[in-house]
């Protein structure tokens, strides 16, 4: 009797185990699939594109989705799908661009903070939770007012509004293995603050800065998308998706694709990468590997 139920407790956790993979892969194979679309048609765009996005045609304003043009025309007579092809590119190299700037500023601070602790820390993350209350669309609304709307400040305000966000994360997941038995035998080895950071906590509080990496790039699409909605994001004639939206709000009574399509993409693009970074965060995080 001892012998079935030992046999029992050890092989259910092994089934569950065979077949946890196959959910995780399914979670995780969704969203990216669509991130890896929206990914290759902004890398392809050039190619795909059979219009230049920016030809005007009077002759076919608001035009209906045809063979000529799949999802239509916009009020200037632009092919609709051109655009988005095109937009695609914009919203993927500022979000990319700028979660990097985020991640790498952030991590940096939170670690150094985390590491060392201190008044130096004191002073970091008082900062950091000073940057965190502020709302991020109205402190970039702010900011690039001030600056000026360009895609470059779009990129430098977004960067700047997500390091706290980065910050706070290293910073956490640095205090918890500060005082591991192996980064402080590699203090006791004599490695330097710099090797101990890099070799001994990065790769332990990378898992964290993952999962909000892939967060962070569909917040950062939906700011800038946000943003050029109000002007502020690049400027005409480039085909953001977000002024997109905004300028085909004003003729939805002539037709309303040329605002439906766009807003159906930022949508999709931005729930594929919080779905995937809830995946990701699920996965890798042991207390939640048991959970159905």
């Amino acid at each position: 009797m001892q012998s079935s139920t030992l046999a029992f407790a050890t092989h259910r956790p092994a089934a569950q185990r065979r077949a946890r993979p196959r959910w995780w892969s399914v979670r995780l194979a969704a969203p990216a699939v669509v991130v890896a679309v929206v990914a290759a048609v902004a890398a392809l765009a050039p190619v795909i594109a059979r219009y230049d996005p920016d030809a005007i045609d009077p002759a076919i304003r608001v035009a209906g989705p045809s063979r000529a043009h799949l999802l239509g025309t916009d009020e200037y007579g632009r092919d609709i799908t051109s655009r988005l092809a095109h937009g695609a590119r914009i919203s993927l190299a500022v979000s990319l661009v700028s979660v990097t700037i985020a991640l790498t500023a952030g991590t940096l601070v939170g670690m150094t903070a985390g590491y060392f602790g201190g008044p130096l820390e004191l002073i970091l993350m008082r900062v950091v939770d000073g940057l965190l209350s502020f709302p991020p669309i109205l402190l970039a609304l702010f900011v690039i007012t001030f600056l000026g709307p360009s895609l470059s400040n779009v990129i430098l305000v977004i960067g700047l509004l997500y390091i706290p966000r980065f910050a706070r994360i290293a910073h956490g997941a640095t205090l918890s293995v500060r005082e591991t038995e192996y980064v402080q035998a590699s203090t006791a080895m004599g490695a330097t603050h710099g090797r101990t950071l890099r070799r001994a906590i990065l790769p332990n509080i990378a898992a964290p800065l993952f999962v909000q990496t892939s967060l962070g790039l569909g917040q950062a699409i939906l700011l800038e998308a946000g943003l050029s909605f109000l002007g502020l994001g690049a400027p005409p004639p480039a085909p953001s998706w977000g002024r997109m939206i905004e300028q085909s709000s004003r003729f939805m009574s002539l037709s309303p694709w040329p605002m439906v399509w766009p807003s159906i993409v930022v949508s999709a693009t931005v729930l594929a990468f919080n779905l995937l970074g809830d995946a990701a965060r699920d996965a890798l995080d042991p207390r939640l590997r048991g959970r159905a």
